[in-house]
């Protein structure tokens, strides 16, 4: 598939360049066989891992930078284009983009748009629904008219007055968006306003990289914030969000320490480390970089670190201690599962010990001695 897209764009003004392209189009239709249901069904997929089902290597998707910036019905994606591509590609492109996201997350996407960035052009977008991508799968509309159907349009600064053209307007425009919707949620928005003016006060004075930086900035907390709003949905209907489990409680094995089941209300945590002090340092100090590091690795670990995070420091503004300590043992686990290290080891090495009450029986021993759970402290 990959090659006889690679061959249409090298071969559009040779006479075999009329046949490829029909070729890779009709192709698609086996990739196309229909929308498998998967686990996304079950579970709606967060932004990083909607980005995981598009750069998995497979979907024949050639653009650099692909990144999901906002999810629900309306899937929305950035990807940077190669400037010598033309219309024709950037359909093509925008239907493995949408096929890759309709096929992985059925349950949760109804419409992809694609925003392309092109190197010295005007950002460009393509909106692709569900029906489209099943009725040319199921053969009811040809090659000529799906294409036919996909309308590249221009993002113009008129579509946000609050958004000044220049460096990035297209990623600016999105996250002025974004901040809208949460608001029109009922979500506290001030400090995401805050920070936007800042960065488009940056735009204007001409600090362009700067920009940039609080711009990554801004869209990471935009997605810890959507991801919390998910939740708390979820939490609503019924579904469940992801709970803590009960740290006197927990099962053996690395898996289990980050998507741990529901706590009843009569076995929330009570027990706080010893070294409690030293731990809540170490989270404060270290943890933006070790989500950082984790994210290079596994972006979908990573997003579930931030909201981790999130839950942590609200638990220990409230003041409750041992909540806020199970879920510093959540994190710690899952960091030092990605990252291969301990970045909470005490200072001379890992030490034994620190373990909750009844929790030490059969426990693997620990360097300097004791038992312990598995993973503890």
């Amino acid at each position: 598939m990959k090659g006889l897209m690679t061959g249409k764009r090298h071969c559009q003004d040779s006479a075999a360049g009329g046949l490829i392209f029909p070729l890779a189009i009709i192709m698609l239709v086996f990739v196309f066989p229909g929308l498998p249901t998967q686990s996304a069904e079950r579970r709606a997929l967060s932004a990083p891992e909607l980005s995981a089902l598009i750069s998995n290597g497979t979907s024949g998707v050639t653009s650099t930078n692909v990144r999901v910036t906002s999810i629900g019905p309306l899937v929305t994606v950035l990807a940077d284009k190669d400037a010598n591509a033309d219309d024709r590609d950037l359909k093509i492109e925008a239907m493995f983009i949408a096929k890759a996201l309709i096929q992985g997350a059925p349950a949760q996407t109804e419409t992809v748009k694609v925003i392309f960035f092109q190197q010295g052009k005007e950002g460009r977008f393509i909106t692709i629904s569900k029906q489209s991508v099943a009725d040319y799968g199921a053969g009811r509309m040809s090659a000529d008219k799906l294409l036919s159907s996909l309308v590249l349009n221009t993002v113009t600064p008129e579509k946000a007055p609050n958004v000044l053209p220049g460096e990035q307007y297209e990623r600016r425009l999105l996250a002025w968006e974004r901040i809208e919707k949460l608001k029109k949620q009922g979500t506290g928005v001030v400090r995401f306003e805050e920070i936007f003016r800042g960065i488009e006060d940056m735009i204007k004075a001409g600090n362009s990289e700067e920009a940039l930086q609080k711009l990554t900035f801004l869209e990471t907390k935009l997605s810890d914030q959507e991801e919390l709003l998910k939740q708390a949905k979820n939490s609503q209907r019924g579904l469940g969000v992801p709970a803590v489990r009960n740290v006197q409680g927990q099962t053996s094995g690395r898996s289990a320490s980050f998507t741990g089941s529901n706590v009843a209300p009569n076995q929330q945590p009570t027990f706080i480390p010893p070294d409690a002090d030293r731990l809540e340092q170490t989270f404060k100090q270290q943890s933006n970089e070790l989500i950082n590091q984790v994210s290079a690795k596994d972006s979908s670990t990573g997003q579930r670190l931030r909201v981790l995070k999130q839950q942590i420091e609200q638990n220990l503004s409230s003041g409750n201690r041992p909540q806020a300590f199970a879920l510093i043992h959540q994190f710690h686990t899952a960091v030092q599962s990605a990252i291969g290290t301990d970045p909470f080891a005490p200072p001379g090495g890992p030490q034994g010990g620190g373990m909750p009450p009844g929790a030490g029986n059969g426990g693997p021993m620990r360097p300097g001695g004791g038992e312990g759970p598995p993973d503890q402290f």
